[in-house]
């Protein structure tokens, strides 16, 4: 009995204060290199539904909205080191983390992009308390439509998802997940991107980007 209800405390934490770790990789763009020694700050807002498992045996997903932002730093024309941080408004939750995007080929009309991170979720308020922590990799595809729009679809998995709330283990229920979006640039230095991820997650994005 006490392990059930351990459960539905766990399941009712989630659903109250939502899953940022679903929207990571949402708030750093998966193609795209702003060049070595300059600078991309972006700032935008993400929500998301995501399904995790409790235990290896309870299913329950959440829904919730993150505000944030991301830079990233070009260390050659073709690496990216980028950081990004995130803030749920409504319950108090901080997400952050490190990643490397790197190009890897062109093929006729579609560059190809590699990215891997690192993100972690902390919530702590009352008698709520929930650290999340993950892994992701992925690899997309770019084409160019105009000077103006780009297209952009690929696949992400996450080897590694570790979380704890209020003493009980879950995990993401599912671990690949696919991508896509459109890139509109307004002029050299201005971007916007839209973003969708589908599969352990359904994620919504919209994200605006400054280089320098």
């Amino acid at each position: 009995m006490k392990k059930l209800l351990a459960r539905v405390s766990l399941a009712l934490v989630l659903i109250c204060i939502g899953l940022a770790p679903a929207w990571a990789t949402s708030f750093v763009s998966p193609v795209g290199n702003v060049g070595a020694g300059h600078l991309e700050l972006g700032v935008g807002f993400v929500g998301a539904e995501i399904e995790t498992e409790i235990e290896d045996t309870y299913d329950t997903e959440a829904e919730t909205d993150l505000f944030g932002g991301s830079l990233s730093f070009g260390l050659t024309n073709n690496m990216d080191l980028y950081g990004f941080l995130g803030y749920d408004s409504s319950d108090e939750g901080f997400l952050f983390g490190v990643g490397i995007r790197h190009y890897l080929a062109q093929i006729q009309r579609f560059r190809f992009y590699g990215h891997g991170q690192f993100h972690y979720f902390t919530f702590d308020e009352d008698d709520d308390d929930l650290k999340w922590s993950e892994i992701t990799i992925g690899a997309t595809a770019v084409t160019d439509l105009s000077q103006v729009v780009s297209l952009f679809a690929g696949i992400e998995a996450v080897p590694f998802s570790d979380g704890d709330a209020n003493g009980v283990d879950f995990e993401r229920d599912g671990l690949i997940n696919f991508r896509g979006g459109a890139i509109f640039n307004f002029t050299p230095s201005v971007n916007l991107r839209g973003d969708i991820c589908l599969g352990s997650e359904t994620t919504f994005g919209a994200v605006l980007g400054f280089r320098f």
